[in-house]
């Protein structure tokens, strides 16, 4: 048996009806369990390992077949969870898979808690931690460009990555300890070598430091608020760069009462775009808990589109819609330019006339966007560690490397140097799960659905 001390089973599948559900067991006593409630030609202990078989799930005290069903068998250690393994896979209806998963419990199975096959994978050794994270990512990822990432570290990839430096630093750790251990034998440590590798080293974290932190904005995206005085476009806005009618529009001024929020994608990046409450100052109660709740999506977001009136003149709204936005950045866009002209745009450092009614300029828009988004660069690297904690760790491992490299230029003993090498070895270890503790973990598998 793995490290869990019970089988535990559960539904695998998003709720809902579909073609297909599955159900799915990982322990000691999966095998056992299949046998009692699996009716086909042999039962799960007599399977071969990732093998497919065809027959009825059945409540062996009434002989009452809930499902005909497929279920699969992967034996340990062969398996996702390092552990015995069985999936059936039933038609999808929430009674049914229900039906089932009660049958498990009544025969031994457990509950499992969210994220608990993968925290046993972890745990069994199948996986490390990076992966593990890798793959509550690849299920939630919002584009094309994140799922890859995520991919690409659930394969191996930053697995691959770390134990490459981790190599380089305990190279360079086993030459400063032999030259503590035999301090007479000055032939043991080229100290510009030894030099040379720890820089090397370094270049090697930074870059995935770098890559990471524009990882990280493809995995968690970014927020927009769309903002502007009552009936300037706001929602029309929304609609147009969704491609859908997402908001109510109206000639009615104040027609939005509360935030709408949807994702689109903008070179890689998920964004989050907000459509807020025209903001002015209102009888209405119901109109200024709208303009609060706009105040508050600002607050929040990451940039402001602010949206002015092509066809009409600056007014105090506008102004204060200005003053709503002064410490954000943000793009002004004189909407309505299917209009003719009336306001005075002079005093405006940039503007982009657009006609979010007939999509005049949305194209030249959507690159603006993408250039706030990524500061004024390009994508760059993907990177695999794009978590704060990864991000956090390979900062940490890179602070004590550079304090390892200032220690050997200026000479300092090598205990010091060793000592600045075991702290980075074990900053770096943080991100595989080799120095983490239980509180993190828990943390982190909290993340995942039940069932995976």
């Amino acid at each position: 048996m793995g490290v869990g001390d019970h089988t535990i089973a559960a539904i695998s599948t998003p709720p809902g009806e579909g073609a297909i559900g599955m159900v799915r067991m990982s322990g000691g006593e999966a095998l056992k369990i299949g046998d009692i409630v699996f009716k086909g030609r042999t039962g799960p202990s007599g399977m071969e390992t990732h093998t497919l078989h065809y027959g009825e799930i059945c409540d062996p005290q009434t002989d009452v077949v809930i499902d005909t069903v497929l279920l699969a068998v992967m034996r340990a250690p062969n398996s996702y969870t390092g552990e015995d393994m069985v999936e059936i896979h039933c038609h999808g209806g929430p009674v049914v898979l229900g039906e089932v998963l009660s049958l498990l419990y009544a025969h031994g199975a457990a509950p499992a808690e969210p994220g608990e096959f993968s925290k046993r994978a972890f745990l069994n050794g199948r996986m490390d931690l990076s992966q593990a994270e890798a793959v509550v990512d690849l299920v939630k990822a919002r584009t094309t460009e994140a799922a890859q990432s995520a991919a690409m570290q659930l394969a191996g990839k930053g697995k691959r990555v770390l134990e490459e430096i981790r190599g380089l630093m305990v190279h360079s750790l086993a030459l400063v300890e032999a030259s503590i251990d035999f301090p007479e034998d000055d032939t043991l440590m080229d100290s510009q070598s030894v030099l040379d590798e720890m820089e090397k080293t370094r270049e090697k974290v930074v870059k995935l430091i770098e890559d990471g932190s524009r990882g990280r904005l493809m995995r968690e995206g970014i927020t927009v608020a769309i903002v502007g005085k009552p009936n300037v476009g706001k929602s029309s806005l929304l609609n147009a760069l969704l491609q859908e009618e997402r908001a109510i529009v109206t000639p009615v001024p104040g027609t939005t009462r509360d935030y709408l929020a949807e994702w689109i994608e903008v070179s890689g990046v998920p964004v989050r775009l907000i459509d807020t409450a025209g903001l002015r100052d209102s009888v209405s109660s119901v109109e200024m808990q709208g303009v609060v709740r706009a105040r508050k999506a600002i607050e929040v977001s990451d940039f402001a589109l602010l949206l002015l009136d092509w066809s009409g003149q600056m007014t105090e709204e506008d102004t204060e819609v200005f003053r709503a936005v002064k410490t954000k950045r943000k793009l002004v866009l004189l909407n309505k330019c299917d209009l003719k002209k009336r306001i005075d745009a002079s005093s405006l450092h940039e503007s982009l006339p657009v006609s979010a009614k007939y999509g005049h300029g949305l194209d030249e828009l959507k690159e603006k966007m993408k250039e706030l988004v990524w500061g004024g660069g390009g994508a760059g690297g993907s990177g695999v560690f794009t978590r704060a904690r990864h991000l956090a760790a390979l900062k940490r491992c890179d602070s004590h490397l550079e304090a390892g490299v200032v220690g050997l230029k200026q000479a300092k003993t090598p205990e010091i140097v060793a000592l600045e090498l075991r702290d980075a070895l074990s900053a770096l270890g943080e991100i595989a799960g080799e120095t983490t503790s239980e509180d993190v973990l828990d943390a982190i598998f909290a993340e995942f659905c039940i069932g995976k």
